[in-house]
């Protein structure tokens, strides 16, 4: 089994697939990844729903194509972009030219000009960080880089009964393995959100499930824009505070 190089691996999606299916799941079309998104962002207005953004200051991380960075600037934010794909850094920065994009690897010591921002954003990347050195950096510098009182926001498996690893770039992590951690880096959970929990799910081994599967993605969002409670099967979002 070859290693995991986050770069490598995630160079080669994007600059054969810049769309959110490059980003997105692997298994299904452009239009099922549209929904999937579609979700990402109605649970992202949920959580800002009475908070204003104008010229908060954002730092996405695995910034990708750039959903979530168009997300919070036409909220008013200031934004940065941070990914470890030179391709997506290069066409980010051609589309967005009033955003500083930087080309870093997020788990290395001081991967950005030292800087402080109100929220940092990381949706679908921490459990992209398979090995534990490189998850405990991951956050140790969302520590470094967030304001005091300022908002750490990211996805993961975290109602799992337990951790996941699926494939060799993946590791679902549940609540339990971020609680002590983050409260040694001083933040508060502050709310646990659903994401999923009928989308986003692999139909293994069967085109015609699979096929119909993409089909009901409209109607698979509308039952995830209901649920109450995360799902023990799949994503969450989790937001925290940092201490003042």
């Amino acid at each position: 089994m070859n290693k995991y190089k986050p770069a490598e691996y995630w160079e080669n999606r994007l600059s054969k697939r810049f769309s959110l299916r490059g980003v997105g799941h692997q298994s299904y079309s452009l239009f099922y990844n549209q929904w999937l998104y579609r979700r990402k962002a109605q649970v992202l207005s949920t959580i800002f729903h009475d908070t204003k953004l104008e010229q908060k200051s954002v730092l996405d991380i695995g910034t990708g194509t750039g959903f979530f960075i168009a997300w919070f600037k036409d909220r008013g934010a200031d934004a940065t972009g941070i990914d470890i794909s030179p391709t997506a850094v290069q066409l980010l920065g051609k589309q967005f030219t009033d955003v500083a994009f930087f080309e870093a690897d997020f788990t290395e010591t001081d991967p950005i000009p030292i800087q402080t921002y109100d929220i940092i954003n990381a949706w679908d990347v921490i459990y992209h960080q398979p090995e534990a050195s490189a998850f405990h950096k991951f956050l140790t510098n969302v520590a470094a880089y967030c304001k005091p009182g300022g908002y750490f926001i990211c996805s993961d498996g975290f109602a799992l009964p337990r951790e996941v690893s699926p494939a060799p770039h993946v590791k679902f992590r549940n609540l339990n393995v971020y609680r002590n951690i983050m409260a040694e880096l001083g933040f508060t959970l502050r709310r646990e959100y659903p994401l999923y929990k009928y989308l986003n799910r692999t139909v293994q081994n069967n085109k015609l499930m699979r096929y119909i599967h993409q089909t009901m993605a409209p109607f698979l969002f509308l039952l995830d824009t209901i649920q109450r409670l995360p799902a023990s099967n799949n994503l969450s979002v989790c937001v925290w505070q940092k201490e003042q």
